[in-house]
C-alpha cells in the first residue's frame, strides 16, 4: 500500500512538473482535429500534451479507445471531459494549456463508474480525478458548463446555440474556471447509442479502417498454451535450421569450387533459409508484443508496418522465403538443362547473371507491392509480421498463388530432368556398363527433392486451410465476441493450433534438410584445410601411395605388344555419345595404347 501511494504521487508531481514545463514555454495553438472532439465547446489545442503525445493523431487513438463511453453517453459531459483531457484548450492569454478540471472528472467518474463495473471494468487509472486541477485562485481550468460539478442527468446544450468559445472571454485574474454555459455545441452524439466494439477489453476501434482490431496479449482464436506452445516450437525449429543453413554457407565459402552448377543454387536456397530462420529468433528476442503491435502498443498491426520490427520480420520472412523457392526452381531448371538437355557446367554458369535476376528480383517486387499497398498483418498465434493472416484475398494473392506457380513449375523441370536421367540409365544397363556413380546421384537428387516437395506441399495445404475457413473464424468473432458485451470469446469454431505447427515445421525442415548436400567427408576435409591454413599455417601429411605390385604395373603403364585391338566392348561403350553426359561417370576400358578413358564431368 505504501508503496502504490509512493507511485501516485510520483505520478501525480509528474503531472504538474509537466505542466508547469510546459507553461515556460509560448503556446503554439493549432485548430482542434479529432473528429470525436469537434463541437465541443472551442477549436484550438495544443501539443503535446501531458499524456505524451505529440500529435493530434497520436492522441485521436488513445480517445478512440472510450469511444464506447463517449458514444453511450454515460455522463452529460463526459466527452468534453475525455478531450479536454488529451487535446487540451490552447488560449492565447494564457501560458498553459488548459485542461479539465477536478469537478468535471468526478462528475464524469459518478456517471460512469457503474457502467464500467457491469463490464468488469474500473474507472481508468489515467483519469485519476485526484490528477486534475481544482477551482481556486489563479487556476483556470475546463469546468461543467454550470459551473458546480454536479450532474443533473439532463443535457445543458440547446439545439441552434453556437458553440465556440473564444478566448477573449477567458479572464485570468477574476475567474478560476472556464465556464462552458451555453457553449456546448450541439452536435453530441446521440445518447445511448451503441458503440462499433461492445468487447472492449479484447477490442480497439480503428478509426482510420473503421475496424475492430485485437488488442495485443488478448486471448481470441488461441489461448495462452498455444501461444506458449508455439514459442518453444519456432524456437527450436528456427535454431536448428539456422545453425544447419549456416554451416552450409560457410562450406560453400571455404571452399567455393567444391559446388558447381548445377548444385550451386543449393548454396543460395540455404541462404534465403538461414536468413528466413533468423525472423523467427529476432521474434524470440523482441518478443511477440514488440514485432505485432501497433506503435502506440494497443493492437495487432491490421494495415501495414507500424513498427521498425515488424518491418524487419516481413522481409525476411516474405522476401527469402519467395527468394528460396525461385532458387528452387532454379535449382530444377539446372537439372533439366544438365540431364535432358546435356549442358555442360560452363554452359549453365554462364547464364547464373539470369538466375541471380530472377530469384531476387521477382521477389523484391513482391515484396515492395505488399508494403505499398499495405498489405502486411500480424499473426496473433505467434506474434510473426506476413500478409494474409487477416485477410483472406491478401493470403491467395500474395502467398498461395506464388507458392503453388513455383511449386509446379519446379516440379515439371525436375521429373523431365528424371525422365532423362532414367533413359540414360536404361542406356548403360543394357551396354552392361557400370552405373553406380549415376545411381549415387539419382538418389541425392531423389532424396533432395522428395524433401522439399512434401513440405513445400504440406506448407500449401495449411495455407489452403487458412484460405478455406479464415472468413468463418472472422465471422464467429465477430458475432460472438466483438459485438458482445463480455470478456470472454465463446467461439464454436477455432483453428486448429496442430495446422499452424505443422505449417512452420514443414516451412523450416527444407532448410535444415538443404545441408544434407554437405553432409559429407569431404566437408570435415575442407575445414579441416581452412583450420590449417588460417590457424596453424600448417597442412596435415599426405598418406603416402602404395606401390602397386609390378606386374599390375606393367599392365597398365607398359602394355603387351600382343594387344593390338581394344578390350571388348570399348568402341560400343566409351565411344557413344549417349556416355558423354554432364551427370555420368563411365568406366571405360583401356584402349591400343593402354590409356583409361573415362567420360567424366565432376559432380
Amino acid at each position: 500500500m505504501a508503496s502504490a501511494m509512493i507511485i501516485f504521487l510520483f505520478c501525480s508531481c509528474g503531472l504538474w512538473l509537466n505542466v508547469d514545463a510546459k507553461a515556460k514555454r509560448a503556446l503554439k495553438c493549432e485548430p482542434l482535429t479529432i473528429d470525436l472532439c469537434k463541437g465541443i465547446g472551442y477549436n484550438m489545442t495544443t501539443m503535446p500534451n501531458h499524456m505524451g503525445h505529440d500529435t493530434q493523431w497520436e492522441a485521436q487513438q488513445k480517445i478512440g479507445e472510450f469511444r464506447p463511453i463517449m458514444e453511450v453517453g454515460c455522463a452529460t459531459h463526459v466527452r468534453l471531459f475525455i478531450c479536454s483531457t488529451f487535446a487540451p484548450l490552447c488560449n492565447t492569454d494564457v501560458s498553459y494549456p488548459v485542461y479539465a478540471c477536478r469537478s468535471l472528472c468526478e462528475e464524469s467518474k459518478r456517471g460512469c463508474l457503474d457502467l464500467l463495473k457491469k463490464f468488469g471494468y474500473g474507472w481508468p487509472e489515467k483519469f485519476k480525478c485526484s490528477g486534475f486541477p481544482s477551482l481556486g485562485k489563479g487556476t483556470i481550468c475546463i469546468n461543467t458548463p454550470k459551473g458546480d460539478g454536479k450532474d443533473d442527468g439532463k443535457d445543458t446544450t440547446k439545439p441552434g446555440i453556437r458553440t465556440t468559445l473564444k478566448p477573449r472571454h477567458v479572464n485570468t485574474k477574476t475567474q478560476g474556471n472556464v465556464d462552458l454555459q451555453g457553449a456546448v455545441n450541439t452536435s453530441i452524439i446521440p445518447q445511448r447509442k451503441l458503440p462499433k466494439c461492445l468487447n472492449t477489453k479484447k477490442f480497439v476501434h480503428v478509426e482510420q479502417k473503421d475496424v475492430c482490431a485485437a488488442r495485443c496479449g488478448e486471448d481470441i482464436l488461441f489461448n495462452k498454451t498455444h501461444k506458449k506452445f508455439a514459442d518453444v516450437w519456432l524456437l527450436i525449429w528456427s535454431t536448428i535450421c539456422f545453425v544447419s543453413t549456416m554451416v552450409t554457407v560457410f562450406t560453400y565459402l571455404i571452399d567455393r569450387t567444391r559446388f558447381k552448377y548445377p548444385e550451386r543454387p543449393i548454396i543460395y536456397l540455404a541462404f534465403c533459409y538461414n536468413l528466413y530462420s533468423a525472423a523467427y529468433l529476432i521474434r524470440f528476442i523482441a518478443k511477440p508484443e514488440g514485432i505485432s503491435c501497433s506503435g502506440d502498443g494497443d493492437y495487432l498491426i491490421i494495415d501495414g508496418l507500424n513498427t521498425a520490427g515488424c518491418s524487419i520480420v516481413f522481409i525476411l520472412l516474405y522476401f527469402f522465403g519467395m527468394a528460396s523457392s525461385l532458387w528452387w526452381v532454379i535449382l530444377t531448371l539446372t537439372w533439366f538443362l544438365s540431364a535432358a538437355l546435356k549442358w555442360s557446367q560452363e554452359a549453365i554458369a554462364n547464364k547464373s547473371t539470369y538466375f541471380h535476376a530472377v530469384a531476387w528480383v521477382i521477389p523484391a517486387i513482391q515484396t515492395i507491392v505488399a508494403l505499398s499497398t499495405r498489405k502486411v498483418d500480424a499473426d496473433e498465434l505467434t506474434g510473426l509480421c506476413y500478409v494474409g493472416n487477416q485477410n483472406v484475398e491478401t493470403l491467395a494473392g500474395f502467398v498461395l498463388a506464388p507458392l503453388c506457380i513455383y511449386l509446379v513449375i519446379g516440379t515439371t523441370f525436375l521429373l523431365a530432368g528424371f525422365i532423362s536421367l532414367f533413359r540414360i540409365r536404361s542406356v548403360l544397363k543394357d551396354r552392361d556398363t557400370n552405373t553406380r556413380k549415376l545411381e549415387k546421384l539419382m538418389v541425392r537428387i531423389g532424396v533432395f527433392s522428395v524433401l522439399y516437395t512434401l513440405p513445400a506441399t504440406a506448407v500449401i495445404a495449411c495455407f489452403v486451410y487458412e484460405y478455406s475457413n479464415m472468413e468463418s473464424w472472422q465471422q464467429e468473432v465477430k458475432r460472438n465476441c466483438v459485438n458482445v458485451a463480455t470478456d470472454e470469446c465463446n467461439l464454436a469454431s477455432r483453428p486448429k493450433e496442430e495446422i499452424y505447427m505443422v505449417r512452420y515445421f514443414m516451412t523450416l525442415i527444407v532448410g535444415i534438410t538443404s545441408g544434407m548436400w554437405v553432409w559429407s567427408s569431404k566437408t570435415c576435409q575442407s575445414w579441416q584445410m581452412c583450420y590449417y591454413r588460417n590457424f596453424t599455417h600448417k597442412y596435415p601429411q599426405r598418406q603416402p601411395i602404395k606401390q602397386q605390385p609390378l606386374l599390375v604395373q606393367m599392365s597398365v603403364d607398359k602394355p603387351t605388344t600382343t594387344q593390338t585391338r581394344p578390350m571388348p566392348g570399348y568402341s560400343e561403350h566409351c565411344a557413344s555419345s549417349e556416355l558423354s553426359h554432364p551427370l555420368t561417370n563411365v568406366s571405360c576400358p583401356p584402349n591400343e595404347n593402354g590409356h583409361y578413358l573415362n567420360a567424366k564431368a565432376p559432380v
